[in-house]
C-alpha cells in the first residue's frame, strides 16, 4: 500500500502523508513513529464524515431561533 498525501486546509498538499496514531488520530506525518501506521482510504474517508456531521449539526445550532424571544 502506498502512502496517501495529506492535503492542507488551504487545499494544496503539505508535504506529509496521512497516518493515524495510536490513539486513533489521523494525522499528516512525513515518517511514522512507534505505534502508528500508514492511513487507508478508509481512515480518510470516515474522518471527512464525522468532520462533514460535526459540520452539519453545528450549522443547525448556529440558525437563529424562531418563537417570542426571536431578536430578543
Amino acid at each position: 500500500m502506498d502512502p496517501i498525501k495529506s492535503i492542507a486546509p488551504d487545499g494544496n498538499a503539505d508535504g506529509g502523508f496521512y497516518a493515524v496514531t495510536a490513539a486513533g488520530h489521523l494525522i499528516s506525518a512525513a515518517v511514522l513513529k512507534p505505534g502508528m501506521r500508514w492511513a487507508t482510504v478508509e481512515d480518510v474517508e470516515a474522518v471527512r464524515k464525522i468532520n462533514a456531521d460535526r459540520d452539519k449539526a453545528e450549522a443547525k445550532l448556529a440558525k437563529p431561533a424562531g418563537g417570542p424571544l426571536k431578536g430578543a
